[in-house]
């Protein structure tokens, strides 16, 4: 059985993590944003880097299972592209990893309590 206050923090932690890496590529895609991109096709192709993990996020809420193997997977394809040399890869390739193990727990714990 958890404490009390684990039980809120496996709630608000992973959900806090998903909403700061879809925060995070929303910054990266405004800050490259330039009205006289290149084609429209450059600006979907990377509005998509953002609708995907928000469509997750919107899931795991509901659905803390299939999100948490869903950011699972997306780290695990992002940490077997990083370079090792590089901390700031390295770094965000371990967020959607640590958001999805955290989905998962609170997944596991949330079908034991019935």
């Amino acid at each position: 059985m958890l404490i009390p206050y684990m039980k809120k923090v496996l709630f608000y932690l992973p959900r806090f993590l998903a909403i700061l890496i879809t925060g995070f590529l929303l910054f990266l895609f405004l800050k490259g944003f330039h009205l006289n991109s290149p084609t429209w096709q450059d600006f979907l192709m990377h509005l998509l880097t953002i609708l995907v993990p928000l469509i997750i996020t919107v899931l795991a809420w509901k659905k803390p299972n299939i999100g948490g193997w869903m950011f699972f997977g997306i780290g695990l394809f992002l940490a077997l592209q990083v370079n090792l040399n590089d901390l700031n890869e390295a770094i965000f390739s371990l967020m959607p990893l640590i958001t999805g193990l955290l989905f998962l727990i609170e997944g596991y714990f949330k079908n034991q309590i019935v």
